[in-house]
Formats: C-alpha cells, structure tokens, sequence
C-alpha cells in the first residue's frame, strides 16, 4: 500500500481578492517566498453575524487564520460566521472589492473588540431578607419613623417652630423620595421568593464599578463615562447619571451580600468571627463590620458594610443593629448564634464592658463560648 501524502496545496493570490484575505505570514524556501499564512480581513474590520446560540463553541476575539493546505472549501466553511457581509462582498465587482476595506476601522482600534453587544444584560438574584430587613431597614429610616420624628419636634416660638416643621417635612418627604427611587432597582420573581434586579446595559455597570472602586464618586463615574463616550465614539456609554452610578453598586453590594450567606451556609464553615466600631463620617453615626470564616482551606477576611445608625451609641441599639444583620445574613438566628465565636472591638466601654456590653450581649445570645478580642 502507498502512504497517503499530506496535502500542500499552495496559496494562491487570486483568492486574496475574491474572499477577502490578507497574507500575515511569509516563509523563504530556496530562492521564492511562499505564504504560510492568511488571515480573513472580514474579522479585523467586521463582527462575525452569527449569534451566541448558532454554534456549539464558544466564541472567541481571536482572527481566523489560515494555513497551508490553503483549499477554497476551507475559506466558504469559514465564511459563514460572515454570512451577510459575505453575501454582500461577493455580489460587488472586482474594483469594489478591491476598495471595500479601506475607509473600515479595524475592530482591535475600537471599543466592539471588548464589549460584548450580544449578551449586554445581567441579571442578579438576591435573599429577601437582605432587601426587606438590610436595604429598608438598616440602611433607611422606616418611613413612619420618619413621619413620627417631624411631630416629635417642639419648638416653643410660633413662627420658629412653623418654619422649622416646614424645613423638617421637606427633608422627611426628600428622604422617602430617595428611598422609593433606590428601592426601584429591586423586583420580586413570580414566586415571591427572590428579588431580581436587571442591568440592562452591562458596559455601564463595568465601567461604574471600575471607577468607584478607584474612588470617584457616583457623579465623577457618570462625567467620566461620559468623556470615555466621546473620546472613543461609543454611543453605548451614553445615558448615564449619578443616580444609575449609584443603583450599581447597591446592585452589587446586595450581591455580594448574597454570596456571603452562601460562605456562611457552605458545609465547611463551622465558625466565624466578627469585628465591629462605631465611627462618625461628615457627621453621620456609623457602624463598620468585618467578618472573617475558613471556608475550605481558604480564610477571608471581608468586610461586611458600613451600616447607618439612627439611634443613640448604647450597647442595646447596636447589639440590635449586629443581631438583625446577622439574622438577614445567616437566614435564620439559629445560624449565627451556633457559629460566632469571637467578636473584636476597640475596647470601648459601650462595647466591652462586663454585665450590659455589646459583647456580652452577643455572649448570652450565641450556644457557644465566646472569645473577647
């Protein structure tokens, strides 16, 4: 029997023309140059047209590029990811042809090779518990605490106190405003059962999370964005404001939050710890928390949120503040309280002291023997 020999079926430039390619690699044997490499011009200045779901595989940025044996089956079989383009450069005559490619902009110089126009929707699902208990209520005033505060307010003068009531309405009513705008984003599914927040332009939120993260506030990421919009001539990036800069974050803030109560219910985690101060920030009581667990062989040390405090700095309001967080957290109190096993301060009084501290509140409440640090 005779061996089969390997097909070398050489280039040949009259292919270059007729279905668009462009030679990227030449190769000297002997006294000639002889291509080893083509690579298709419809990819470096166009998009395939296929879809996602029309192939098996998936897709890739790269450029095809084709190899000896250069067989003109293998140029149509490709050809099909650019079936419209494709359709449309074969039917132009041979001077158009030769000037198709020449006012294009290669996809590598734009911002189509890096954003995904195929898939640009994301979807986050989300606990009730950390909506209905950390997002509207740890994190805003209750809407009748609000309302109950503006008649609490005594001012002994007539006219201060019909102006200050004004001023205190305004505020109350700005306040329940912000709240029913942010509490927009978040969407019940069919059962009940989860919330489903939708972002419908993922370039956006890309692009927000990246600047915020670098420390620019909701108004710089939107004017930023909008600056990346006219520079590279991306209509995509436009239509952002401060108020969408904002909603993504709170979108991935109650994500991550999400995927802390999967750590804490993970089967390797049997322990936790939680670190916790009181701090003020232009004027405003805080509540910064950490919270460290091994999960596997792996122990990160995250930080859980910066939670608002509406109430005075005593041991009750803030054991309060920790437990409710810890019971959106774990999904249930049995949770936490068989988990925790050490709680860090800075050795405030409110927080460490013997009979009535937040720490030894915490104490009495979890199964287990706590560690003071």
């Amino acid at each position: 029997m005779s061996k089969s020999t390997k097909c070398t079926t050489l280039f040949q430039h009259k292919h270059a023309l007729e279905f668009g390619l462009k030679i990227v690699e030449l190769e000297e044997k002997g006294n000639t140059l002889v291509m080893t490499s083509v690579c298709c011009l419809f990819y470096v200045y166009r998009d395939r047209d296929v879809g996602p779901m029309s192939c098996k595989r998936k897709l890739t940025d790269n450029i095809h590029i084709f190899k000896v044996p250069f067989i003109k089956q293998h140029y149509l079989l490709h050809l099909k990811q650019h079936a419209k383009t494709w359709e449309e450069y074969n039917e132009l005559f041979v001077d158009d042809k030769k000037a198709y490619f020449n006012d294009k902009v290669e996809r590598a110089n734009t911002m189509h090779m890096y954003i995904n126009t195929n898939q640009d929707t994301i979807r986050f699902t989300i606990s009730l518990p950390i909506i209905n208990i950390i997002i509207k209520e740890l994190f805003y005033h209750n809407n009748n605490q609000i309302l109950a505060s503006v008649d609490e307010v005594n001012v002994e003068d007539e006219e201060d106190h019909h102006m200050n009531m004004e001023w205190i309405r305004k505020k109350a009513n700005k306040e329940i405003a912000l709240k029913r705008n942010a509490m927009k984003l978040f969407k019940l599914n069919e059962d009940n059962e989860m919330y489903i927040v939708d972002v419908s332009n993922s370039t956006h939120f890309f692009f927000a999370i990246d600047y915020i993260k670098c420390g620019m506030s909701f108004r710089q990421t939107a004017t930023m964005i909008h600056h990346a919009k006219h520079r590279l001539k991306a209509q995509k990036l436009g239509g952002i404001n401060n108020h969408n800069a904002s909603q993504y974050v709170r979108a991935l803030v109650t994500t991550n939050l999400n995927k802390i109560i999967d750590l804490l219910l993970h089967l390797s985690v049997w322990a936790f710890l939680v670190a916790g101060d009181g701090n003020i920030h232009h004027s405003n009581s805080i509540f910064d928390m950490c919270i460290r667990m091994c999960v596997g062989d792996v122990l990160p040390n995250l930080h859980l949120a910066t939670i608002p405090m509406f109430e005075r700095h005593i041991a009750k309001n803030i054991f309060i503040l920790i437990a409710r967080f810890l019971n959106a957290l774990s999904d249930t109190t049995t949770i936490w309280c068989a988990k925790l096993v050490s709680m860090s301060t800075n050795g405030e009084n409110t927080m460490t002291r013997c009979h009535r501290g937040v720490v030894t509140r915490l104490k009495q409440a979890t199964k287990f023997p706590m560690l003071r640090i």
